[in-house]
């Protein structure tokens, strides 16, 4: 971390901003271990790889996503053979030098659409939440000279100085949940997050936590969060999904606009271009040679609804994937919204 971090970051425990920075290991303008010392109710916080950790080691779900995430990093050394073999797997992996992901392109594409309707400049400061090792923070934010701070629960953060030490672009990062974001009011002109927001139980403690953070008229991008289909007739709110490897909570299109507009937020929708529809609604139709349920669900859907009022032929796929899109018909291509926070509180 830079010193002007300790700055903008406030104590968990009592709220207070004021901290006094003991360090012990320095790299140029960088601390890189030591630790912050709360100036009221002198609680530490722990400075390790350049990185402060406000996680509270009480929460549960932050404890069961940070094992996942280690669990992960655990088994490569084993999968690929060695440890040199895991590390430069990791390298590649967190530059980008492999053939990108599905995720990537999504994330890619729907990040740089929302950039074209946003109005970023360099002298904003911006808060990457959920981004893992902060690859989409430096190529989004930092190469236009913002200075950026990633927030992420998981050890993949620490990743984060192979990114810097490649690219030559320097941002600060802090172990903190999403949901208690560890930062004095009005810190940041921009923040944006990256399907991640639906780990959370509660995705209103995140907004909620983002209008404190963000200046009046401040942005939050938010883009490729899951959605649910108003095709599943059984579920009338949002669905929550619980396993040993993740916690999630699946909303249809209108709730993310809401719980944000609740929040003190005006909201912008928007579709990624990412996927042409074609290519979106018969990957959906079909999956190789076996017809989905969502298929046999939008086959009986189109013949019910034609007796009832005109529907775009199934054979007409841009316009069939606007009118169920519209209608909250098709779930999980993703939630994406540029939202501004109100002027006033």
């Amino acid at each position: 971390m830079q010193a002007w971090l300790k700055d903008v970051l406030c104590c968990l425990q009592c709220g207070a901003s004021r901290f006094e920075l003991r360090s012990t290991v320095d790299k140029g303008t960088e601390i890189r271990s030591g630790e912050l010392a709360c100036g009221e109710c002198a609680r530490k916080f722990r400075i390790t790889d350049g990185i402060p950790d406000f996680i509270d080691p009480a929460d549960e779900w932050i404890a069961g996503e940070r094992e996942h995430a280690r669990r992960i990093q655990d088994e490569l050394p084993q999968r690929l053979g060695s440890e040199p073999a895991a590390r430069e797997f990791t390298r590649r992996q967190t530059l980008g030098y492999d053939e990108p992901s599905f995720y990537d392109l999504l994330t890619r594409s729907t990040m740089d659409q929302a950039l074209q309707m946003a109005e970023v400049r360099p002298e904003m400061r911006v808060l990457g939440i959920g981004d893992s090792s902060g690859r989409d923070l430096c190529r989004l934010f930092g190469v236009r000279g913002c200075q950026g701070v990633v927030v992420d629960v998981s050890e993949y953060l620490t990743l984060s100085d192979i990114v810097i030490e490649t690219t030559g672009v320097y941002y600060d990062r802090v172990h903190a949940s999403m949901a208690r974001l560890p930062f004095v009011p009005g810190s940041f002109d921009v923040a944006f997050a990256s399907a991640c927001v639906h780990h959370v139980e509660d995705p209103r403690l995140v907004f909620r936590a983002l209008k404190r953070l963000l200046r009046p008229g401040g942005l939050f991008i938010l883009v490729n969060e899951r959605t649910i289909s108003r095709l599943r007739p059984a579920h009338k709110d949002s669905v929550k999904v619980s396993d040993e490897d993740a916690h999630e909570s699946v909303y249809f299109f209108h709730e993310w606009t809401r719980m944000l507009k609740e929040e003190g937020f005006s909201v912008r929708p928007f579709r990624s271009r990412f996927l042409t529809y074609r290519a979106r609604l018969e990957r959906r139709l079909s999956y190789g040679s076996k017809e989905t349920s969502f298929g046999r669900a939008l086959r009986a859907y189109f013949g019910a609804m034609s007796k009832l009022e005109a529907v775009p032929a199934i054979g007409d796929a841009p316009a069939a994937l606007n009118f169920l899109w519209e209608r909250e018909l098709i779930g999980d291509l993703g939630y994406s919204c540029i939202a501004r926070r109100t002027q006033k509180d």
